[in-house]
């Protein structure tokens, strides 16, 4: 559109100015229903938008996911306890407890779905979003009942857990204190996501996700955590005859692939550090682990 003509009136000028912004006040709301109605459609069963999973599981996380208004979870997971060296067997493995915890608006909820996004054998999931329905910003099943789907990777079964996981739940690695490039890694956890116990004791919600099987919806209740406990199948990283005894810092995240939405992207790793001295293994009182 060319700029106003050389003598027209302030008066016009503002008119036409007016006009323009009305025009681009109904474009922008013809917008944001179509992206409610994308939303609701999702939420009937239609193929939601976005990555199916991440590394050998899908074509990974999307690059730009849009916006998904509503109770969104926050995912954490604590700094790793009980690390121990397990020498059964051949080799070295240094074993430890990972705990999920949602921190968030809503619930981490994750629903199977019939799609095909993922390898043979394995199974699309969808992320639900409750929406918020008295306006309270908290998450109550009774109240708030409506919820839209989005894209969240895959799950598979695991045969040592004899149970369904969702894949790249976690990763883990094991870096020097000084440094951050890590000396052994696995890149991609699979977890049954459920309600194990209460962040506060006694407080919050009761408990709601506890079911493992391919047909069932996963998910990790607001106020709850989900351990995995040192001694289950997985639960390590395999150590080198060569890594030297040290100092070493032991760093966890939760949904490495940015699979999920969450309330913060920012907040989803921990770090132990810990002093490898044979198979033995402490903390260290005056070392700090590398940024």
């Amino acid at each position: 559109m060319s700029g106003p003509r050389v003598g027209c009136s302030a008066g016009r000028r503002w008119g036409l100015l007016g006009v323009m912004a009305a025009l681009l006040a109904l474009v922008g709301a013809a917008a944001v229903d179509v992206a409610d109605k994308s939303t609701s459609r999702s939420a009937k069963g239609s193929q939601p938008s976005g990555a199916a999973g991440a590394g050998g599981s899908g074509a990974g996380a999307p690059a730009d996911p849009p916006p998904v208004p509503g109770l969104l979870p926050n995912m954490r997971i604590l700094p790793a306890d009980k690390v121990v060296i397990d020498t059964a067997g051949k080799g070295r493995r240094l074993r430890f407890d990972a705990t999920l915890v949602n921190v968030g608006a809503g619930p981490l909820e994750l629903i199977p779905q019939d799609l095909a996004r993922c390898p043979r054998g394995q199974r699309h999931v969808a992320q639900a979003v409750y929406q918020d329905g008295d306006d309270d910003g908290r998450f109550d099943r009774k109240v708030d009942r409506e919820r839209s789907t989005v894209a969240a990777g895959c799950m598979l079964f695991h045969p040592d857990h004899d149970h369904w996981h969702i894949d790249g739940s976690a990763a883990y690695a094991l870096t020097r204190a000084d440094d951050t490039v890590p000396v052994v890694a696995q890149n991609k956890v699979s977890f049954c996501l459920r309600d194990s116990d209460r962040l506060v004791k006694g407080s919050g919600p009761p408990k709601h996700y506890g079911e493992c099987a391919r047909n069932r919806v996963q998910g990790i209740t607001v106020g709850w955590t989900d351990l995995y406990d040192a001694s289950l199948a997985g639960q390590a990283l395999e150590l080198a005859p060569t890594l030297p005894d040290g100092d070493y810092c032991l760093r966890l995240r939760a949904d490495p692939a940015d699979l999920l939405r969450e309330t913060n992207e920012d907040d989803n790793g921990s770090t132990a550090l810990v002093r490898i001295s044979g198979n033995r293994v402490s903390t260290p009182a005056t070392v700090r682990c590398s940024a």
